[in-house]
């Protein structure tokens, strides 16, 4: 039912949180690259074995496990990507980044085409392993972050000291405030975009009425404005600096939703629901450079 799905759900936004904590520690120590990797081991796995689950609490078991390695992503690839390129570049780059987001849910939308109607939902979660091996295969072959390695070597050498947990590092007092800015947006930027992304198909069978070919279509259709509205964002968030950016787009976010409930179904849904789903993402990618750079 819909409260067992919203249970499900906030077990795996736990497990992400937690994910994200642990993997962006333990990336200061085994590197951007080996996290990385084990992330989408983990997650591969735990996902294809979902495919077994039986009812509720394993089903949610598999979720908190693979939401652990999908959490491990959000700190590391962002961090990755900041150390990789020039500083005029990076918000940028991070929303090109972002196009595997809307890609690999364009990719799970015509594989559950594929697949359901002769599996079902169980071969579904056994299908994802394959994407998640070439994605394996390919971080394998990636170079470690230059930065990370200068900075690792220079902790060997000591010419630089650090804490031993690093996270402790953020309540030194010259990081406290900006620890404390950077975890409040954060959390409303999560608020908005896990909201938003679980319970909109909900919305458009529930509330608007529309059959699962239609709401796929949505679906699949919104994967393009969540693709192009972001890089319009990161490209604005070099010209404009990142806060006003992601201000503008958090407002225009925020006035999506209301106009989305109002309009009438259809054209003016399809649109609005697109423009608001890519504006949620927008203060998303933002915030991955703009975290990167406060410290």
């Amino acid at each position: 039912g819909v409260g067992e799905i919203g249970w499900i759900t906030s077990i795996y936004l736990v497990a992400y949180m937690l994910g994200t904590l642990g993997g962006g520690t333990l990336a200061d120590y085994l590197g951007r690259k080996t996290m990385l990797s084990v992330s989408v081991l983990l997650y591969m796995f735990i996902d294809a074995l979902t495919a077994v689950a039986q009812g509720f609490v394993s089903l949610s078991l598999f979720r908190f496990l693979t939401g652990t390695g999908t959490g491990i992503e959000l700190p590391v690839g962002s961090t990755f990507i900041s150390e990789a390129v020039r500083k005029d570049e990076r918000s940028w780059m991070i929303s090109l980044m972002n196009l595997g987001y809307p890609l690999g849910y364009l990719l799970a939308i015509g594989t559950f085409g594929l697949v359901s109607p002769h599996w079902g939902w169980r071969g579904m979660f056994v299908a994802s392993i394959f994407p998640g091996i070439i994605v394996y295969l390919i971080r394998r072959r990636v170079l470690e972050s230059g930065r990370f390695q200068r900075t690792l070597q220079q902790v060997k050498d000591g010419a630089l000291t650090r804490d031993r947990v690093t996270i402790r590092t953020l309540f030194r007092p010259q990081y406290r405030r900006d620890a404390l800015m950077a975890a409040t947006y954060w959390v409303g930027n999560a608020f908005t975009f896990w909201s938003f992304l679980a319970f909109i198909p909900l919305y458009l069978v529930k509330v608007r009425h529309l059959d699962t070919s239609t709401e796929l279509l949505y679906l699949g259709a919104w994967q393009g404005f969540y693709a192009v509205v972001p890089m319009i964002a990161g490209w604005l968030a070099e010209i404009w600096g990142r806060r006003p950016a992601a201000i503008f787009f958090a407002l225009l976010a925020g006035c999506g939703v209301w106009i989305m409930v109002a309009v009438p179904s259809g054209m003016p849904l399809f649109i609005i629901g697109g423009i608001t789903y890519g504006s949620i993402a927008a203060p998303w990618i933002i915030s991955f450079t703009h975290s990167a750079e406060c410290f």
